[in-house]
């Protein structure tokens, strides 16, 4: 468990980690203008695009701060999923879907 929560600490160089977590709070407007011009089968694939990356972007933080794997891998999940899902209920009803 140790060699994996070493491994997970060094999976992406700050630099691109960084690249990612702005990217990922960058998207969340741009869900939602394109929700609100009517592309709502293109903001919903945002979504869940960018969950897969959240959900790896929590992984690795949570085991890089000593928690286990399992635990930290059900929580970045729940979490994702709870983030998705608000946005994609958003996200439909404001195209009255």
């Amino acid at each position: 468990m140790k060699k994996m929560q070493e491994r997970l600490s060094h999976m992406y160089p700050p630099k691109i980690y960084w690249a990612i977590v702005v990217c990922l709070v960058a998207s969340v407007p741009v869900i939602l203008l394109l929700s609100h011009l009517g592309y709502a089968s293109v903001a919903n694939w945002i979504v869940i695009i960018a969950g897969m990356f959240l959900a790896d972007i929590l992984l690795m933080t949570f085991t890089k701060h000593g928690m286990n794997f399992v635990a930290a891998s059900v929580l970045a999940l729940a979490i994702t999923i709870i983030i998705a899902a608000v946005l994609i209920f958003y996200i439909m009803s404001s195209n009255n879907l």
